[in-house]
C-alpha cells in the first residue's frame, strides 16, 4: 500500500489504480484482484470462504449498529483502527458460539458464554483505555439497578493534562438486540469534577430507566476540558470509552 504525497489528492480509481482517503491520509492501491465471484458462489472448496463472508457480515452488522448507538462517545474518534477494532471484538466474541455450526456462529450466542462476556466487558477505545486507570479511582457498576458509583472519590488521583480545568463523565447503559439489530443508549446527565473539586462519592444513573429486549451495556466516556470564561473546550488528551457491565 502507497501513500499520496503529490500536490493533487484524488479519489477513485484511474489507470488500473485506486486512490482514496482513511484517517485524513491519502493512499493509493492497485485495483482488482481477489476471488472470483461466482467460484465463490458455486465452488466446493470455497466452502470456507462462504462461511467465513457470511459470519464475518454478520459481526459487521452488529458493528454497524453498535457504533451508531454509541456515537456520542465515537463521534471525536475516528480512523480505520476504531472499525476494524470494534469488528474484531465482534469477531471474537462470534467464536465461542456454543451451539452453531461453522458459517452460522453468532455474536449473540458466543455472548451467552462467559468468555463471550468477559471479551465485551473488557472492550475499550482506544485499547487498553480504562476508566479507573484515567480517573484513578475505582468505578462500579450494578446492572440490576444501572447504577454507577464510586465511593469516596478521590480527585487528587486524577492525573489532568496539561490546560485542563474538568474531567467529564458520560455514562450509559446501552440496549442492544443483536437478532433484530436495534439499540438505544439510556443516557445520564454529563457530569463534571474540576480539578480544585473536594472528594466526595459519585452515583451515575440514566434520566429514563433502560427498557427494551436485549443485552443490557453499561458505557462510560471519559473527556477532558479547558473552562475559559464558563465556556467548556473539549481536549484531545487521554479521551476514550470503556464497557464497565454486561448483562445477558
Amino acid at each position: 500500500m502507497a501513500r499520496v504525497t503529490g500536490l493533487f489528492k484524488i479519489t477513485g480509481s484511474i489507470g488500473g489504480m485506486n486512490f482514496y482517503q482513511d484517517g485524513g491520509e491519502n493512499f493509493v492501491r492497485k485495483t482488482g484482484g481477489g476471488f472470483n465471484g461466482e467460484a465463490i458462489r458455486t465452488k466446493d472448496s470455497m466452502v470456507r470462504v462462504r462461511e467465513n463472508a457470511y459470519e464475518f457480515g454478520q459481526c459487521a452488522s452488529v458493528k454497524r449498529v453498535f457504533m451508531h448507538v454509541l456515537h456520542p462517545y465515537l463521534s471525536q474518534l475516528k480512523g480505520r483502527k476504531l472499525h476494524s477494532a470494534m469488528t474484531g471484538l465482534f469477531v471474537q466474541i462470534k467464536n465461542f458460539d456454543p451451539i452453531s455450526k461453522r458459517g452460522e456462529r453468532r455474536v449473540s450466542e458466543g455472548l451467552t458464554t462467559t468468555d463471550g462476556r468477559h471479551l465485551l466487558l473488557t472492550y475499550s477505545y482506544p485499547e487498553r483505555f480504562t476508566v479507573d486507570q484515567v480517573l484513578g479511582n475505582r468505578f462500579s457498576v450494578d446492572m440490576a439497578t444501572h447504577s454507577c458509583s464510586c465511593i469516596d472519590f478521590d480527585v487528587s488521583k486524577i492525573a489532568f493534562p496539561e490546560y485542563a480545568t474538568h474531567v467529564g463523565l458520560l455514562y450509559a447503559v446501552v440496549v442492544m438486540d443483536f437478532e433484530a439489530l436495534q439499540a438505544k443508549a439510556f443516557l445520564a446527565a454529563d457530569y463534571y469534577i474540576a480539578k480544585n473539586d473536594v472528594n466526595h462519592s459519585i452515583s451515575l444513573n440514566p434520566v429514563a430507566a433502560p427498557a427494551g429486549a436485549g443485552v443490557r451495556i453499561a458505557v462510560m466516556g471519559v473527556r477532558f476540558y479547558q473552562e475559559v470564561n464558563g465556556v467548556m473546550t473539549q481536549l484531545e488528551a487521554k479521551r476514550g470509552v470503556a464497557v464497565l457491565g454486561v448483562d445477558v
